[in-house]
């Protein structure tokens, strides 16, 4: 029998119970929602419903262990009690915008910096511009020196969560003057005032390198300078674009670790959200993964925190919820959940569709100048246990061409956006409707149907798989949700659905919202 708990700051509310109804799920995000209705008299129901504070709410077996927990929000009082419905923890990283920058590897956020923010500079005297590169260049007649510069500054979001720390970039001077220039790296706090200053380089002939320097504390701006270095104010009288400081591959991080990973965001966030609600989620994470990628643009402003998290799991390939001890958990795809077995009782359904499926294809990017260009046409490359292997179109018995529009002027983007979108076409859509009855462990252990959760894996034991060459995409497949209903002891199961290569790349840029598709109803 399963019982319904309530507290309130570890407090207890409602000692446990049997509700009346009770269902509860599980999604790939951690413990999911719930609905139960409590037995209580009038007065009673009048009581849970004014009480203060947010309530939590577990749901136990015979056997102590714990199959949900999550917090209730909505609350309704009728004849034969209260009714509540209650989401997993995972609900608590959106209760707070988060604004933050993290990384920052583009100069599309440089901007001329004006004489009213720091008096020595004077952009009517330079060409700046933050095409690729932030570019100083020194006006043909224009006078600079040490206290009149053409400069370009970079400014974190207002009032984020976190200072920059390091900045880093590649940069060229062009000087055939035979008089000296120099180019200043400066930073600011957030009333204008001064923190650090750097020469990048001081030259009187053409000069390139690598710059990297670690940022004072509190700073929110940082600038690139350039200048005559000399206190007499010097006339430029060669032609505008031929003595300018350019600065590429720029990077400017609010960590001083060499890399951005997944696991650094996710504690900042955790700490974030504790700091302001410490009985909704945990300070600390739970990490399991490997670090991953380094997240080289993560500029948050008024973001959802939950949002942040999932298109970063899903980049790496990982997963991230909040399951037990209202804890953020990370893990990698292929070590997440358990494995089961189940047989297949009466229905069968199994549908494949041409309408998706390509078996070669190309994308369309512009060149610079805006003209419209396209990759080569190849292959459908669909991923298979890690490696991509070549689709034949004998197989099909038709070609199906298709291309993608990819937004850049970078071939190699091109090509890569192009293979991902091929990735996600190279075979039938398949859906199957499936009616099981009862669900087993390794050793043949029937295993409660309410401990079934997001991540595990289940495999059809009576599917043979000589029947079809495609029979392991229907035979296995892993959860992607469940919903328990504890009156009649039944759960609805959807299987996860691969997150389509092309969306995992380009989601965050483009806001795509990913639909799972399929349903599996266990009975």
């Amino acid at each position: 029998m399963l019982t319904l708990a309530l507290t309130v700051n570890d407090e207890t509310v409602t000692a446990p119970v049997a509700p009346t109804s009770l269902e509860f799920g599980t999604s790939q995000r951690g413990y999911a929602g719930l609905r139960a209705m409590l037995p209580a008299t009038l007065e009673e129901a009048f009581r849970l419903y004014d009480i203060s504070g947010m309530v939590r709410a577990r749901v136990a077996d015979d056997h102590a262990n714990i199959v949900w927990d999550g917090r209730i929000e909505d609350w309704e009082i009728t004849r034969t009690g209260i009714a509540v419905t209650g989401f997993g923890y995972w609900r608590a990283l959106s209760d707070l915008p988060y604004t933050a920058m993290w990384s920052v590897s583009t100069s599309a956020g440089w901007r001329e910096l004006q004489t009213d923010e720091v008096a020595i500079s004077k952009p009517k005297r330079g060409s700046i511009d933050n095409n690729n590169r932030v570019y100083l260049a020194i006006n043909k007649n224009a006078q600079t020196n040490t206290s009149n510069y053409i400069a370009a500054v970079y400014e974190l979001p207002d009032k984020g969560d976190r200072t920059a720390d390091t900045i880093a970039f590649d940069y060229v001077l062009t000087n055939a003057t035979g008089s000296t220039y120099h180019m200043l790296m400066r930073t600011y706090d957030s009333a204008w005032t001064q923190v650090d200053s750097s020469t990048v380089i001081s030259s009187n002939t053409n000069a390139s390198g690598s710059y990297s320097f670690s940022i004072g504390a509190a700073v929110t701006r940082v600038a690139l300078l350039f200048a005559r270095n000399s206190g007499t104010l010097t006339t430029y009288s060669g032609e505008t674009g031929e003595l300018y400081a350019r600065a590429t591959n720029i990077r400017i991080k609010t960590t001083d670790s060499a890399a951005v990973y997944l696991n650094e965001i996710a504690q900042e966030i955790a700490t974030y959200v504790n700091a302001d609600n410490p009985d909704q989620l945990s300070d600390t994470i739970l990490d399991l993964a490997a670090d991953g990628l380094d997240f080289g643009n993560e500029l948050y402003e008024d973001a959802d925190p939950a949002q942040i998290l999932e298109e970063l799991a899903e980049s790496n390939g990982y997963h991230v919820g909040v399951w037990d001890d209202q804890r953020i958990r990370i893990e990698a795809y292929a070590d997440a959940g358990l494995d089961y077995y189940a047989d297949i009782v009466g229905e069968l359904q199994v549908q494949r569709s041409l309408d998706s499926l390509t078996t070669e294809g190309y994308a369309r990017y512009k060149e610079e100048g805006g003209r419209t260009l396209r990759t080569s046409t190849i292959a459908t490359l669909a991923a298979g246990g890690g490696v991509l292997r070549r689709t034949n179109v004998n197989k099909y018995g038709i070609a199906r061409r298709s291309f993608i529009g990819a937004d850049t002027t970078s071939s190699t983007t091109a090509d890569s956006e192009r293979d991902a979108f091929l990735a996600d076409r190279g075979d039938y859509a398949i859906r199957v409707a499936m009616t099981i009855r009862a669900v087993f462990d390794a050793s043949g252990a029937r295993v409660p149907l309410y401990q079934l959760r997001a991540h595990d894996r289940i495999t059809i034991r009576n599917l043979s798989p000589s029947l079809s060459a495609t029979i392991d995409n229907i035979r296995s497949f892993t959860i992607a949700r469940t919903n328990y209903n504890a009156v009649d002891d039944s759960i609805q199961l959807e299987p996860a659905i691969p997150v389509p290569t092309l969306v995992t790349m380009i989601a965050a840029r483009r806001g795509t919202v990913i639909q799972e598709t399929g349903r599996i109803r266990p009975r």
